[in-house]
């Protein structure tokens, strides 16, 4: 296989964000109880252009709640939404994941310490409201040994929720299909749920797509699965098994996302033997999972940090308007402890968007975006190429962790239309 190689470049100057927009969940629901936690763990765009993001946030009284936020496109709290923009569902959890449907209904899933070792589905209105006519009050969970971390939206409007189980040795890939109403689909695995495990599978599920044909594409630990439209592996894929093995435990995939031709895009790190993990983004044909060796001319690029920098976490978005890839991520400088943000843009071949930033490809200092202990955990790409990254930051120890957002221009640089 050939691997091939572009640099992330360490530029401060050339590239540092602002304090864009930074919001704590304190006293939204709570009583007025400070909120020590809020963390943003995932972001969708709705299609007039709003923001929501999703998250946990953690009260010293009151345990760790359902959190979500929703924005205007100036990034101020949309107050049409919750109580201010904001929203908490206290379920001693928190959501892991979000997605939009087509009647603006916003769908959240996650994990709740009422309801141990469950997958959690929340459905919201579009005001915030919990939907009555899902689940028991706009709740469902469902006994899977573990929790949701991926979530997407089939066009037939049912939903399918990826995690992790435990097996009793480890963890492995979970998957579960709910019907509108949510309630489990029974035409889809047993009961409504698949189980599957392999070697490496330790983090269950941490990407979700649905192909052009219905099947379900399943990324997280060294592995892509995929499964047909009732549940089971599809053994055209991944030569007769349904399973694509990275090959090596120190290949991780960590998102997945499918282009506007079909083909299967994975995202995530690679040990490199010295620093720690790269930046790895592979494309997959989309008929029997292979790489596609006309995707930068090797199928797999890789993408490593200069000095001391070792990939966390990256998630991947496939703009269907202009079929560029998206990736965004946090790096650790091992020394420093601090947190870098990792952002690149690719071509729909593989290579390095030039029109964005300075070279495609790019480490900044998360000091500059905003603090030292930072974490992006998602992007979004808005229908003008706007591209929304979505974390937290952390402010002191009163404080604790906020929601963070910022946004960039389809050129890279930082939009100063957003937030502050």
């Amino acid at each position: 296989m050939k691997i091939s190689m572009h640099k992330l470049f360490v530029s401060l100057a050339a590239f540092v964000l602002p304090v864009v927009m930074l919001l704590s969940l304190t006293g939204c629901g709570g009583g007025g109880t400070p909120v020590t936690n809020d963390q943003a763990f995932a972001v969708a765009v709705q299609s007039d252009g709003k923001i929501v993001a999703a998250g946990e946030s953690y009260s010293d009284n009151n345990g760790a709640s359902f959190a979500l936020a929703r924005y205007n496109g100036d990034g101020s709290p949309d107050p049409t939404f919750g109580t201010g923009g904001k929203v908490l569902t206290n379920l001693d959890g928190g959501a892991r994941a979000v997605a939009i449907q087509s009647d603006g209904k916003i769908v959240a899933a996650g994990y709740s310490h009422l309801y141990p070792d469950n997958f959690v589905l929340v459905r919201y209105n579009s005001d915030g409201s919990l939907d009555a006519t899902f689940g028991y009050g706009g709740i469902t969970q469902t006994t899977m040994g573990g929790t949701v971390s991926a979530l997407a939206i089939q066009s037939d409007g049912h939903i399918v929720a990826g995690g992790y189980a435990y097996n009793g040795y480890g963890y492995v890939f979970a998957v579960a299909r709910y019907l509108s109403n949510g309630t489990l689909d029974p035409t889809f695995g047993t009961g409504g749920a698949v189980i599957t495990s392999q070697p490496y599978m330790d983090s269950g599920v941490t990407g979700v797509a649905i192909q052009n044909d219905g099947s379900i594409l399943a990324a997280g630990g060294s592995y892509l699965i995929r499964y047909n439209s009732v549940g089971m592996l599809d053994l055209a894929f991944g030569s007769g098994t349904g399973i694509v093995y990275t090959g090596s435990p120190d290949q991780r995939i960590s998102g997945a996302a499918i282009q506007a031709g079909g083909q299967i895009l994975a995202v995530g790190s690679a040990y490199n033997g010295i620093s720690g993990d790269d930046l790895m983004l592979t494309r997959h044909s989309y008929i029997d999972g292979s790489i596609d060796t006309s995707f930068d001319s090797g199928g797999t690029v890789i993408a490593p940090a200069m000095g001391p920098y070792s990939l966390t976490s990256a998630s991947v978005f496939a703009d269907q308007a202009t079929n560029k890839i998206v990736v965004a991520g946090y790096a650790k400088d091992q020394f420093a402890r601090d947190n870098f943000v990792v952002l690149a843009r690719y071509n729909s071949n593989g290579s390095p968007d030039a029109s964005f930033a300075s070279s495609g490809v790019l480490l900044t200092s998360a000091v500059g975006l905003w603090g030292s202990s930072s974490f992006v955990r998602k992007i979004a790409v808005q229908a003008d190429g706007k591209i929304v990254v979505a974390g937290s930051t952390y402010q002191n120890d009163t404080n604790g962790y906020d929601f963070a957002l910022a946004r960039l221009g389809s050129d890279g640089n930082i939009d100063n239309t957003f937030g502050a």
